[in-house]
């Protein structure tokens, strides 16, 4: 008799199977990075430390010469930081953050290293200043050039390789304060501003030689107020010369010609008709 045939046939079968099955495994990704991948990647022996600040210059036609990083990333000041210090941390650091020095800062062609300086922030990092002003990236600036946070709530804007705020147009009205005398109204630039006993309310009763003495505030717009002013005080009057002036209260402002700096108030209780006036609306005297 034949020998039977269906051993082979059985083996041929399982071999079959067996390759349907391996050619149905799926197929791992090889693990090896691509050169741009490697390239990205630190080298074993190579620290995280990122690279020593850089301030540049960058410039556009709507905000002409501004302070940049090494890449071309717009930096910002914050008008309620003090000289040499920050008081944008938490939330607003997540928005705004710091430039951090990582070593000795270098300086583009143009700027000042005079005003470049350093200031310590509470987590021990070391945040660079230019004329005294931290310096911050806003977090929706994507790419060189960008300046989205340029007047952001009106205290965000870009420095000059000069050190100036760029853009920024100081309030009216703000508030000073002395130990002698607490806090009275004062100029966006921290020149003390008075009152005159001899005024009737909304109206100015000083011209002529007194005027040249006691400049008055005087406007072409409404009003620019900082924190700590009530807007509700605030008036203004038209003088003889068509000249819009600022009061307070009723109460037409002036400046004393001698006052040269901000805080003097050398102008207190002179002919004793002319005195400060606190926030409030208190003529102090």
């Amino acid at each position: 008799m034949p020998r039977s045939r269906i051993p082979l046939v059985s083996l041929l079968l399982s071999l079959a199977a067996l390759f349907v099955m391996a050619a149905c495994q799926p197929v791992m990704p090889e693990t090896e990075l691509s050169d741009s991948q490697t390239s990205e990647m630190p080298a074993a022996d190579e620290t995280s430390d990122m690279a020593p600040a850089a301030l540049m210059v960058s410039e556009s036609d709507d905000l002409g010469a501004f302070l940049v990083d090494g890449a071309g990333m717009t930096l910002y000041m914050f008008m309620r930081d003090e000289p040499g210090v920050s008081n944008c941390y938490d939330a607003c650091a997540e928005r705004w953050p710091p430039l951090l020095a990582n070593g000795d800062v270098t300086l583009a062609d143009g700027l000042d290293s005079a005003m470049v300086g350093t200031t310590e922030r509470t987590d021990g990092t070391i945040q660079v200043t230019y004329n005294g002003w931290p310096l911050y990236y806003w977090y929706e600036d994507a790419a060189p050039g960008d300046t989205l946070g340029q007047t952001v709530g009106d205290v965000w804007f870009v420095l000059s390789p000069a050190g100036d705020v760029v853009g920024y147009v100081p309030p009216d009205l703000t508030v000073a304060s002395t130990d002698e005398l607490g806090d009275f109204l004062a100029d966006g630039k921290g020149l003390t501003l008075y009152v005159f006993l001899r005024d009737e309310p909304g109206v100015s009763n000083c011209y002529d030689d007194c005027e040249v003495r006691w400049p008055p505030l005087v406007v072409d717009g409404e009003p620019k107020l900082a924190d700590g002013v009530d807007e509700a005080m605030v008036g203004t009057t038209e003088r003889t010369d068509g000249t819009i002036q600022v009061t307070y209260d009723g109460w037409p402002l002036y400046y004393w010609y001698e006052d040269a700096a901000p805080g003097e108030t050398l102008g207190q209780a002179v002919g004793d008709v002319w005195f400060v006036i606190t926030p409030s609306g208190e003529v102090v005297q």
